[in-house]
């Protein structure tokens, strides 16, 4: 097919990588495949599920996955990583808070993706009517209409569509920050699905600290080595 417009763009982080399967399965299996990482397998889990949310009932979009913990450093981004890698390079299918951006500039990402997950990562400083208005739209799988005009033309602009299951990160929570904002929460917060890792139990790789970061870092190496394997196995 001819990728073109805002497809193109990401297209090469999605290209098949030259590593295998086993490779990928053997790192993610090393960090994951252990008693006590459940809440780690239910979300590399549902970013692979991301792919079926079209074959669900029409009125399903899809919903955030929100990873939330009070201290930095529990894995939170690696694992969303780990899920992503399956289908590409993780690190360009995410966008960062800190580097900001705008809803138009969140929908059109969205709609570039479609039903491949992605990551939004470090959401800890947005604020309730935000982080409503984006577990809101992300649940709607459409932008809002608009219009724009071009050679004095006025017409509708082309409207993003997705139907996903991203992942969101950050310290705060984000069921409370959906709470806080509407009187009718029980409607928000079926909005997301969160993790709060601060509930479970740290998983220790090896006694040694500088060690244990060692190991990660050679595991989340490899799976980047090995991206898109997973993806494309699971596609067939």
């Amino acid at each position: 097919v001819l990728v073109g417009s805002g497809a193109g763009k990401f297209a090469p982080n999605l290209a098949p990588a030259k590593g295998t399967l086993e490779r990928y399965a053997s790192a993610i299996n090393f960090m994951y495949n252990r008693p006590g990482a459940e809440h780690w397998q239910y979300a590399v889990c549902s970013g692979w599920g991301s792919i079926l949310t079209p074959f669900g009932e029409d009125l399903y979009k899809g919903l955030l996955v929100a990873i939330q913990g009070g201290d930095s450093g529990k894995g939170k981004t690696t694992a969303c990583y780990a899920s992503l890698y399956a289908f590409g390079n993780a690190e360009k299918m995410a966008l960062k808070s800190e580097d900001g951006f705008t809803q138009n500039g969140l929908w059109a990402f969205l709609g570039v993706f479609n039903n491949l997950p992605v990551l939004l990562d470090e959401l800890t400083d947005m604020d309730g009517p935000t982080f409503s208005t984006l577990a809101y739209g992300i649940s709607r799988g459409e932008e809002k209409v608009r219009m724009t005009s071009k050679g004095g033309v006025v017409g509708f602009a082309n409207t993003a569509v997705w139907r996903m299951s991203p992942f969101v990160t950050g310290n705060k929570d984000f069921h409370g920050l959906l709470a806080t904002n509407q009187a009718n929460s029980q409607a928000e917060a079926v909005r997301l699905i969160q993790i709060s890792v601060d509930r479970y139990p740290v998983i220790r790789l090896h006694e040694t600290e500088q060690i244990e970061a060692e190991l990660v870092q050679s595991a989340v190496d490899a799976m980047k080595a090995n991206a898109g394997a997973a993806g494309d196995a699971m596609l067939r």
